[in-house]
């Protein structure tokens, strides 16, 4: 499937991510977490593994389990690391902003943040 992913789609799962993710209050640590292991690992499943365990852990488990879905469906480390790296910069910038929580896509989110 990696092949097919466009980096709209990419930023699509991304935004998300990163929405379900201020909703449960992940942290911009976590998500540094997630990427080092990404790289230090190479391995999705390992990758998968470590997210579920760090959600059941850190109570973002709706997060974690969007994050292994969308991890498990690229199945390449290296868009999953780059998904991981929209999801860090998403979750800064709307870290301190008001966010429909019910935004699925990168375009209606940069509309909100825009206006």
């Amino acid at each position: 499937m990696s092949q097919q992913i466009t980096t709209q789609k990419l930023l699509d799962m991304a935004t998300e991510i990163a929405v379900s993710g201020k909703r449960e209050r992940l942290s911009s640590t976590q998500i540094n977490s997630f990427l080092e292991y990404a790289q230090q690992s190479r391995n999705v499943e390992l990758l998968s593994l470590f997210i579920i365990r760090q959600s059941q852990r850190g109570h973002f488990v709706n997060t974690g389990k969007l994050l292994v879905k969308y991890i498990t469906q690229l199945n390449d480390i290296n868009m999953a690391i780059e998904l991981l790296g929209y999801v860090k910069w998403l979750n800064e910038a709307i870290e301190e902003t008001r966010i429909d929580f019910n935004t699925k896509t990168f375009q209606d989110l940069l509309k909100q943040l825009t206006q």
